[in-house]
């Protein structure tokens, strides 16, 4: 495994720590390695693409109900309306189990489905002054909900599990880097990227080179200790 490329951003020292030492997205499970990203460069900076600025919205705020467990594929609320912005169509319910994009994190994709039989496909979801709104597309065939509408929310679960593990693999990476000795006095997170196509965690700050070998096996180790004590 290559060693990690540290370009010099800002007059220091910077670097970026994916899951996999490859920057792909994969399942992090006990004894998985967490150890450096060779692939990214000051040349290849990926970021969590941008939202266009949302207008206000007048609809009251949405209830989050994918808060509460991680693992709710499916619900149900009432449909309040739609609104176009710039071109993209997007319903409001309210409450959702969908992800709106934020944190590093992607939002979740799915359907929503009225009793008539009605599909909107879910492609991107957003968060507008607690009003979460589902961007998407109407079925081929299909007409618009209407007034009163209750539909069947459903998320796509393999997509959202895969983003939720390489989200936690963020924060655990971050918890290890404070265990072996490299918190923010040394070491300080500027960025977590949790897409699956390059997940990392961005820090800023100096580590000696001749201590990476030592830092990547101290990173492993607090890693599956600590994946280890959760699985029990």
């Amino acid at each position: 495994m290559p060693h990690p490329q540290f370009p010099t951003v800002s007059g220091t020292e910077a670097g970026r720590w994916s899951p996999d030492g490859q920057g792909r997205g994969t399942h992090l499970a006990a004894g998985a390695n967490v150890v450096p990203s060779a692939t990214h460069s000051a040349s290849s900076t990926r970021t969590e693409p941008a939202c266009s600025e949302q207008a206000d919205v007048n609809f009251p705020p949405t209830k989050p109900v994918y808060f509460q467990d991680t693992h709710c594929f499916t619900a149900e609320a009432k449909f309040l309306g739609q609104l176009q912005e710039e071109g993209k169509l997007a319903v409001i319910v309210d409450e959702s189990i969908f992800y709106p994009q934020g944190g590093g994190q992607p939002a979740d994709h799915g359907v929503l489905v009225s009793s008539s039989g009605v599909t909107f496909k879910v492609e991107d979801v957003r968060s507008n002054q607690g009003v979460i709104q589902h961007y998407g597309r109407f079925a081929e065939g299909s007409s618009e909900f209407a007034a009163g509408d209750t539909l069947s929310l459903t998320v796509d679960g393999t997509r959202r599990v895969l983003n939720a593990r390489l989200h936690s693999a963020g924060h655990l990476l971050d918890d290890c880097m404070g265990a072996v000795g490299y918190g923010p006095a040394h070491l300080v997170p500027t960025k977590g990227y949790h897409f699956p196509d390059a997940p990392y965690v961005e820090y800023k700050g100096k580590v000696d080179k001749a201590e990476i070998d030592n830092l990547i096996l101290a990173l492993n180790t607090e890693a599956a200790r600590l994946i280890s004590a959760g699985s029990q």
